[in-house]
């Protein structure tokens, strides 16, 4: 079993490489035979957990049956991009989804997998293999990962709540918005590790319609609301970022509602100078920005410009500019907005430049 948790690290790990740096799209003999070892064993582990013997019974036995399969067709996936024009964005964005997929059902088997590791930072797995994890406190509310749709009553949101969460203190909460023409569900993923690792809840809404508008604000207040009132949430430790159409939409969000959010981290967006918008009413939150000098989506001058107009208002802008990453999702880069998180929750100053 644990050569299943081992396998299915390496195909969500080899995922994330791919869709983070472009670079590693370039097809190669070495990073074809790589995947086509990869392919060759999740074939391989497919056939046993439907053979005669189930590894796992009942209803794990079937989470364990559709997250492979689900890897599976992330690696499918993936491979046919690779070679598809030397990586076709498109291609990477689909097999994340299927990976997200695979992880919402391998999630709750991970302790019967050894696959509880990966959705921990290293400090973390170091901390919980000393046996250092504090106890869980008895309580009524559910834990772990959530989902809210909004067929009944809007708004829709997907929603992580540590395992260890005791009501008898106050908890962090991150916002985290998505990009155009994304989900919740699949989102949620990006972001898990940090939360889980530093014990924020993590809260990520479903934009209405194909990407967000200034109509959502409401049903993003009102998710924050809804999370308040089932949890402990510290009421001034409750951060907002968002990558994309989701990092646009952080600075209108987040800059208009100051009593809402301690501080805000925009993540491959720019900041709108709208004529009419008042950069005074939030001028003393933190700002962490993050950007690629290689996005050809939203160029970097547009961030720059953002720190600027920013820095001009008074704000606290810590800004980091990576030279070799441009539009894609940041797996490796998160730690660094989260130590900004828990400095300005700490109420440590704001450094205002960044690697």
């Amino acid at each position: 079993m644990a050569d299943l948790g081992v396998l299915a690290r390496q195909t969500l790990e080899a995922g994330e490489a791919l869709l983070e740096d472009p670079r590693l799209r370039q097809a190669s003999p070495q990073r074809e035979a790589a995947l086509g070892e990869l392919g060759v064993r999740l074939s391989a582990a497919l056939a046993e957990i439907a053979g005669p013997r189930p590894l796992l019974a009942g209803e794990k036995g079937a989470c364990l049956a559709q997250g492979f399969f689900h890897l599976r067709q992330g690696w499918e996936l993936m491979a046919a991009a690779l070679q598809a024009s030397q990586g076709v964005p498109g291609g990477f964005r689909a097999a994340y989804g299927e990976l997200c997929r695979a992880q919402a059902f391998l999630y709750p088997i991970r302790h019967d997998i050894g696959l509880e590791t990966h959705w921990l930072t290293p400090e973390a797995a170091s901390r919980a293999h000393a046996g250092s994890q504090p106890p869980v406190s008895p309580h009524h509310r559910p834990v772990g990962v959530l989902y809210k749709d909004w067929r009944e009553l809007s708004p829709r949101y997907s929603l992580y709540v540590p395992e260890d969460y005791d009501p008898a203190r106050v908890w962090p909460l991150v916002v985290a918005l998505h990009g155009a023409g994304g989900d919740d569900r699949d989102f949620l993923w990006l972001w898990l590790r940090q939360a889980k690792s530093r014990g924020y809840l993590l809260l990520v809404p479903k934009s209405q319609d194909f990407t967000w508008s200034f109509s959502d604000l409401r049903a993003v207040l009102l998710a924050v609301k809804e999370v308040q009132a089932l949890y402990r949430v510290e009421k001034r430790a409750v951060f907002l970022t968002g990558f994309s159409d989701g990092g646009t939409f952080t600075y209108e969000f987040g800059l208009g509602n100051p009593e809402v959010f301690a501080a805000i981290g925009p993540i491959a967006g720019a900041l709108v100078p709208w004529p009419w918008r008042d950069l005074n009413v939030g001028c003393r939150m933190p700002v962490y920005i993050l950007h690629g000098a290689l996005d050809n989506q939203v160029p970097v001058q547009m961030a720059r410009q953002s720190r600027d107009i920013l820095a001009h208002f008074g704000y606290r802008v810590s800004y980091h500019e990576h030279p070799k990453w441009g539009h894609t999702y940041p797996f490796s880069r998160l730690g660094g907005l989260f130590d900004f998180f828990d400095q300005v929750r700490g109420g440590e100053g704001v450094p205002s430049k960044g690697a």
